[in-house]
């Protein structure tokens, strides 16, 4: 049996030829029953499309020279994207630069950045450890930096 509202008082039944008999039409095939009803139907109403925000990790790039981290600047600038403050550490040996990418643009920001530099963590464990172990050279690498490149 299907079952379609046609207007507010109105409903349509299509029923096979089992469901016919079952109900006691006499049809040799299935029928179709139109009632009126003193009800008004109102159609179910939809459920809003739920929207769920992807909330990505913090990843730290580690750069072995200057060379390539100002390389990873530079093209980092030229994209047409809005990131959060990316503050730059100076390590032991080397530079970590904390990356916070939308969902949009993650996996076209790991491709990019492991041209230049290694992926060394994507966790707030990671960036705990380059705050700790590391000393601030700047808070957003991005624009103070790559104003100048």
């Amino acid at each position: 049996m299907k079952v379609k509202a046609i207007g507010k008082t109105h409903v349509l039944l299509i029923l096979t030829a089992a469901e016919a008999q079952y109900l006691g039409i006499p049809t040799g095939s299935g029928c179709a029953v139109l009632l009126q009803t003193h009800t008004v139907f109102l159609p179910e109403p939809v459920s809003k499309r739920r929207r769920y925000r992807c909330r990505m990790m913090p990843q730290v790039i580690y750069f072995a020279s200057c060379a390539s981290l100002l390389d990873c600047i530079e093209r980092l600038c030229r994209l047409p994207l809005r990131l959060m403050p990316c503050p730059l550490y100076a390590m032991d040996n080397g530079y970590a630069l904390i990356l916070y990418p939308t969902c949009r643009w993650f996996f076209s920001l790991r491709s990019l950045v492991s041209e230049y530099g290694t992926l060394k963590g994507r966790s707030p464990t990671a960036v705990a450890f380059c705050q700790e172990h590391g000393r601030l050279l700047c808070k957003d690498a991005l624009t103070e930096i790559g104003t100048y490149l």
